[in-house]
């Protein structure tokens, strides 16, 4: 029984596949070719619509994901730029706070010179003039060292003596701060 049903089903295919090579050999007509031609139109047109809805979709996404990209990049510069300008302001400041520090001393210093040269009966330009050599000398470098080393060298300021014990008048630290 296996080897006639074997033999029905191969009778059964054989006699498809002559069928189908009859359909496909036999010649078409002209109302089957405009109809195979109005399916490809179709096709292709499908196709090519499927094609840049896909590639159109595709740009967008690619487009987002740059966009994304881009937005983050911006944002982490910005960050990091936020970053470096807050620790150069502390930076700034600090140096900002040493500088009024040094000044503040600076001015100390040519007050309490002024008041040891009191005696002396300067007047407010002779003063100024005073101070603003000490300053002119802290910058020349035959005379180097720092503002307190120039103060500090004996004999070149009239009557000065290195000494925090002095007691500086509001007027002669307002001249000092004018130098």
């Amino acid at each position: 029984m296996d080897q006639t049903f074997k033999m029905e089903v191969s009778a059964f295919w054989a006699s498809i596949k002559e069928r189908i090579h009859n359909e496909l050999v036999r010649p078409i007509g002209m109302d089957q070719w405009f109809l195979i031609a109005i399916i490809m139109v179709f096709a292709l047109f499908g196709g090519f619509v499927g094609y840049m809805l896909g590639y159109n979709n595709c740009e967008r996404k690619l487009e987002d994901s740059v966009g994304q990209i881009r937005f983050e990049a911006i944002e982490e510069y910005k960050q990091a730029l936020e970053e470096q300008r807050a620790a150069e302001s502390a930076e700034r400041t600090l140096q900002m706070m040493d500088e009024g520090t040094k000044r503040k001393h600076q001015i100390t210093r040519l007050a309490q010179m002024f008041e040891k040269a009191r005696d002396f009966n300067f007047d407010y330009f002779d003063l100024v003039t005073y101070g603003i050599c000490v300053y002119n000398r802290e910058l020349h470098p035959e005379f180097g060292g720092t503002f307190d080393e120039i103060l500090d060298q004996p004999g070149q300021w009239i009557a000065y003596q290195a000494d925090d014990t002095i007691p500086v008048v509001s007027d002669y630290y307002k001249i000092a701060e004018s130098c």
